[in-house]
């Protein structure tokens, strides 16, 4: 891969590093999580908790990153740590998504068992009720497609900075090839090794002492 097409691979990068933080943010202050029973319906939005400030975070990284990696006068000293950021960024995303989709539920149990605890005498009674009703569909549980959403955003942010270090290694093993392909300094002329000097010649030609000799 030549230096051209290393640096094809640097907006490509940045291109996938602004969507994933775009999906972050976008998922962020979508619905996490919807709960219903008794005629009722509650939904919880990403920002309504703690970790939906941590996606939103990391979504607003993974754009900035995706704006500097998309300009071409981009140093590579540069894209390397960009490159980490929207990794990071990516991992962070979608790491709580999936920790949202898996645990949500119990979370959100576990807050109402807390709640319901002075009516029913325990956390853990409160708890087992509401595991109860659960079970029999008196009380539904869903995931929010925004969980989905920041988990998508994840998963790309961290592409583009795989593709960023890709990029910016190729670069790099496209000048080390060009410089193992110089060719080496020509020779030094024949009778110049070891301090030799070739003999002066005279500027009156070959023949001049003997006609020297013969006057």
């Amino acid at each position: 891969m030549n230096d051209s097409e290393a640096k094809k691979r640097r907006p490509v990068g940045g291109l996938l590093a602004l969507s994933g933080g775009l999906l972050l943010c976008v998922g962020t202050f979508l619905d996490w999580a919807t709960v219903s029973g008794g005629g009722q319906r509650v939904t919880a939005r990403g920002v309504d908790a703690s970790l939906g400030y941590t996606t939103l975070a990391a979504g607003l990284v993974a754009l900035g990153v995706g704006i500097v990696m998309t300009r071409w006068g981009t140093p590579p000293e540069l894209v390397g740590t960009l490159s980490a950021l929207a990794i990071f960024a990516g991992v962070v995303g979608c790491g709580i998504g999936v920790y949202e989709a898996l645990m949500t539920q119990d979370g959100i149990l576990d807050a109402a068992a807390k709640r319901l605890a002075p009516s029913f005498g325990s956390t853990e009674r409160a708890r087992a009720l509401l595991d109860q009703a659960v079970d029999a569909g008196r009380i539904g549980f869903s995931v929010g497609v925004g969980v989905y959403i920041v988990i998508a955003g994840g998963v790309v942010a961290l592409a583009g900075g795989i593709a960023g270090l890709r990029g910016l290694g190729a670069g790099r093993a496209a000048v080390t090839g060009t410089l193992s392909a110089t060719p080496p300094p020509p020779p030094p002329p024949a009778g110049t090794e070891h301090g030799d000097v070739p003999p002066a010649r005279s500027p009156y030609g070959s023949d001049s002492q003997a006609d020297v000799g013969a006057t």
